[in-house]
């Protein structure tokens, strides 16, 4: 199974409606229009893929992207030279929009999670939203770890670009396992100096054994003694 289905799966599993930019059933087409009207199915969630998605294919006269089964050539965007040119059409570019004009709402609120800001011309449209809209506030939960030479490293580090990119600007907060950008302002999260017994305990479920950002040194003395 495709995780790609996985959104679908949990919201029909449910009994919850949706809707994708598609309409029709037996070959589903994309209706931009629909895409930007906020008073669209208003009662729908609304579940809008800008990087396209599994079953979205040209239809045959090439005048309208459909959604379809049939194992025709998918239309996705893949990390090439070409990802920017591409996410120039549609439907890309009305989902896109979408993102766009949301932020630009009276008090907005964008929670971001499992995209780590790769690409640039979505980026480009987030903050060029923020800084339109300074109501606006974006969240980002960032999941940092990677693997180098069997240890685990913290990506968000004060030198990365995502990290430079929330210094900028106080309306983008990130917020990952060891380190956080809140205010503009790059930090570890904060232990306690001392910690009872239980706390310790607690802490443990949260922060694994032996893992700290590398290559910087780690966070409490007196907590690595006690996981030891």
């Amino acid at each position: 199974m495709n995780y790609d289905y996985l959104f679908e799966i949990g919201l029909e599993s449910k009994n919850i409606p949706y809707y994708d930019g598609f309409s029709g059933s037996f070959e589903p087409f994309f209706n931009p229009e629909t895409v930007d009207n906020l008073r669209y199915l208003q009662n729908d969630v609304k579940l809008w893929k800008i990087h396209g998605f599994l079953g979205w294919q040209f239809h045959r006269d090439g005048r309208k992207v459909i959604r379809s089964a049939t194992g025709r050539d998918d239309i996705l965007i893949y990390p090439s030279i070409l990802k920017y040119d591409y996410s120039l059409k549609q439907p890309y570019i009305a989902l896109i929009d979408r993102l766009s004009n949301n932020l630009r709402q009276e008090d907005s609120v964008l929670f971001v999670c499992g995209y780590s800001f790769g690409d640039e011309h979505i980026n480009e449209r987030i903050i060029t939203a923020m800084r339109s809209n300074q109501n606006a506030h974006v969240f980002v939960l960032l999941y940092d770890k990677e693997w180098e030479n069997g240890q685990v490293c913290h990506t968000l580090t004060e030198d990365s670009s995502l990290a430079k990119l929330a210094k900028d600007n106080t309306q983008l907060s990130i917020f990952s396992s060891r380190n956080a950008v809140i205010g503009s302002q790059y930090d570890k999260w904060a232990i306690p100096e001392k910690l009872g017994h239980n706390e310790t305990i607690i802490l443990n479920q949260f922060f694994e054994k032996d893992v700290y950002s590398c290559p910087e040194e780690p966070l409490n003395q007196e907590v690595q003694e006690k996981e030891q």
